[in-house]
């Protein structure tokens, strides 16, 4: 079961994960641990948002807007979205910022590496809790990009641009919290 994809004329199309292959990956962190806990939000918010590993890895605390339910994603580019903060996904990072992010950890980023210096976590460290995941459950070369696949949500067109803001290219489907739909 690989999630590596297929081959295409323009190289390797990446696949997304079925519903087994993300439950297998997020039942592989161990979240009574700071690094199992930290795992778990990344990969609940790549699965789950659809994020890139590198919109994970920018993540600042002052993104997350939990009055309102919303997070705000710097895309590639300049693209600058807010998007529906599931419920699921802000507990995960609750649980994350309450009991595995180090005290001593360095900036506003909200991912940070788990060993000292505690600095903000990049998008190969991002790829790298996949891939660590990956070999925990045995599924196969299993890539960041993968997770996000099913979620894909957007389109980052400058003429939805609204004072700052680019809206999703659709409007968003309703969210009953299931990791697998859609």
């Amino acid at each position: 079961m690989r999630a590596l994809g297929r081959r295409s004329a323009i190289g390797w199309v990446a696949k997304g994960l079925d519903c087994d292959q993300v439950q297998r990956l997020l039942t592989s962190c161990g979240r009574d641990t700071s690094n199992g806990c930290r795992d778990f939000a990344v990969l609940t918010m790549l699965v789950r948002l659809g994020l890139r590993a590198g919109e994970v890895a920018k993540l600042k605390l002052d993104d997350l807007d939990w009055r309102t339910g919303e997070i705000l994603v710097r895309g590639k580019g300049s693209c600058i979205e807010h998007l529906p903060l599931p419920a699921d996904v802000g507990e995960a990072v609750a649980a994350y910022l309450r009991h595995g992010r180090p005290r001593t950890a360095q900036g506003r980023t909200v991912f940070v590496r788990v060993r000292a210096p505690h600095d903000a976590l990049t998008s190969a460290g991002v790829s790298q809790i996949v891939a660590a995941a990956d070999c925990r459950t045995g599924l196969g070369r299993i890539h960041a990009h993968a997770c996000a696949i099913r979620r894909r949500r957007r389109c980052c067109a400058p003429a939805r641009r609204t004072g700052g803001r680019a809206g999703p290219a659709s409007s968003p489907r309703p969210d009953n919290g299931d990791l697998c739909q859609g």
